[in-house]
């Protein structure tokens, strides 16, 4: 649709929609075609762009950055003017009501796309959370066996330290007593 026809139907001035389109802030909101140096054709997404800009400065947000931050954001304003209902825009009412249910339909399987997307997301991470639980219970059980372990392995290493201890003892006594008899 041209510039003017959406001035119309927004009620803006042609020239301060150009300037949007053309704003170094706000130029990537803006399809190819709207940004065509020739003949520029704004599609239905670009509408929703210039009606939210023109929402939020009607509401005191002036700031550029703030404004392409809401719109990246997801922020949008689709309800146009009743005035915008007197601008043709170039299709029949059944054109239109076909292009509504598509958008509609089309709207549907998204949601439905993020809400199965959610569930997938969701049962990922329980999966990964159990995982993760599991690996922490076989580590600690991994632990615990090699605790058990080594505490054997130090009473071993005691027992044969006290044998070891009785046996020096012995020597010293058959020594004492072999240089005592000598």
């Amino acid at each position: 649709m041209k510039m003017s026809k959406v001035a119309k139907m927004i009620g803006l001035d042609r020239r301060t929609i150009w300037n949007w389109v053309e704003h170094e802030k706000l130029k990537h909101l803006f399809s190819e075609e709207a940004k065509n140096q020739g003949r520029r054709e704004l599609n239905e997404r670009d509408i929703f762009v210039i009606n939210t800009i023109a929402h939020l400065r009607e509401r005191g947000t002036f700031d550029w950055d703030e404004i392409a931050r809401q719109i990246n954001g997801g922020y949008v304003v689709t309800g146009l003017a009743l005035g915008a209902l007197e601008v043709d825009t170039g299709r029949t009412p059944i054109q239109q009501f076909t292009y509504a249910a598509e958008a509609k339909f089309q709207l549907e399987a998204a949601n439905n796309q993020l809400m199965l997307l959610r569930d997938e997301m969701l049962e990922l991470k329980l999966e990964h959370r159990n995982e993760l639980e599991t690996q922490r219970r076989d580590h600690a059980e991994e632990k615990e066996k090699l605790l058990r372990e080594m505490g054997e392995k130090v009473s071993q290493l005691m027992r044969q330290i006290g044998r070891l201890e009785g046996q020096v003892e012995d020597l010293k006594t058959k020594q004492d007593e072999s240089q005592g008899d000598s």
